[in-house]
């Protein structure tokens, strides 16, 4: 499966659980660090928490991949799990919009997932 293949699966783990607003950055031309952002929102924190765990689950039981890194804040208002290739960012709405990923990276392309 190819990486951009990967992210919109993610994104369709996401939406399993009612991920709002996903969307797919190309950040390839950007930085060397990652291909791919996949952001996504929340209503509340549980949700959060909720979207992140179905990605790691579905991930490592159908395609037997983990990330190689997560990181939280203390209150899930934000879950970053790190595939490598593709980087999921899982935010509270609020926490989304002050953050504004798609804004500081406005370079990339940006395809938004219905």
């Amino acid at each position: 499966m190819q990486i951009r293949e990967l992210a919109l699966t993610a994104i369709s783990f996401g939406q399993e659980i009612r991920a709002q607003r996903p969307v797919l950055m190309d950040v390839r031309k950007l930085t060397a660090m990652t291909d791919f952002f996949v952001i996504m929102s929340a209503s509340n924190t549980r949700q959060v928490e909720a979207i992140a765990d179905n990605i790691k689950i579905n991930f490592k039981d159908t395609l037997e991949i983990l990330p190689q890194t997560e990181e939280r804040d203390d209150k899930s208002q934000w879950i970053l799990l790190d595939y490598g290739d593709f980087v999921v960012h899982v935010f509270l709405e609020d926490t989304r919009d002050f953050y504004d990923l798609e804004r500081l990276w406005g370079d990339a392309e940006i395809t938004e997932v219905i």
